[in-house]
């Protein structure tokens, strides 16, 4: 039985290619910083996959040292570099960025029958869900980062559960990433749910293949969908 629903944020409560349509300037200004931050994320995915790993209580200094590394820089640079570009200068943007179609008329309606919500983001997801406007619907609101440990680790998606204090089966978890959202929580014991634009079909097939209980391009059917897992 579905108790709990929880959402993965970019590219999941809101299209990707609308933050990207923001973003084209400072992408040209940012191109290097970005690529290797891209980078060190992947480093870190690989790192925590081969259980060496552990951030629990220093994250972004860890962090700070792979990228100042990556670049060549003071590794507090580097941290700052993150804070003030990415996670302080993104956030004013959600203000502008219009949700995936639905998506505030479902999660009125996931409220109204008596569902938990939660959002859980490798990125710091407290502000953008206020900009949106859509903080509200939100029992619980987990950023991966402050946890210690990037998706897919089960660490986060423990810390989910137990968060929401409901058992991860009867928590259906959100996302338009297959490995890191859908495979992500499937091995963490949750059920899961693809979200793509219409164009995506190798994420959709994929998404299906790794078990996805449905997959959706919008919200409109979302709850439909839900009531037929959630018994």
């Amino acid at each position: 039985m579905i108790k709990a629903v929880a959402f993965d944020i970019d590219g999941t409560l809101y299209r990707n290619s609308s933050l990207n349509s923001l973003l084209g300037s400072w992408f040209m200004k940012n191109h290097r910083q970005l690529r290797a931050y891209g980078k060190i994320r992947k480093e870190i995915r690989a790192l925590d996959a081969a259980g060496q790993w552990n951030a629990r209580e220093h994250f972004f200094t860890k962090q700070g040292e792979l990228l100042g590394r990556e670049l060549g820089i003071d590794a507090i640079k580097a941290e700052e570099w993150v804070e003030k570009e990415i996670y302080q200068g993104w956030a004013p943007l959600f203000e502008y960025i219009p949700p995936i179609r639905y998506l505030e008329p479902t999660l009125a309606a996931l409220k109204r029958e008596g569902y938990k919500i939660a959002a859980l983001s490798d990125f710091p997801p407290e502000q953008k869900l206020v900009n949106m406007g859509i903080e509200k619907y939100f029992n619980v609101i987990l950023g991966a980062e402050n946890i210690g440990y990037l998706k897919p680790s089960p660490v986060p998606f423990a810390e989910l559960a137990k968060a929401l204090d409901t058992a991860p089966n009867e928590i259906l978890y959100v996302g338009d990433n297959v490995e890191y959202d859908i495979m992500g929580a499937k091995k963490a014991g949750m059920q899961a749910a693809y979200i793509g634009p219409c164009w995506a079909f190798l994420g959709k097939i994929r998404a299906k293949q790794e078990g996805a209980c449905f997959i959706l391009s919008n919200y409109a059917n979302f709850m439909k969908k839900l009531k037929c897992i959630a018994a």
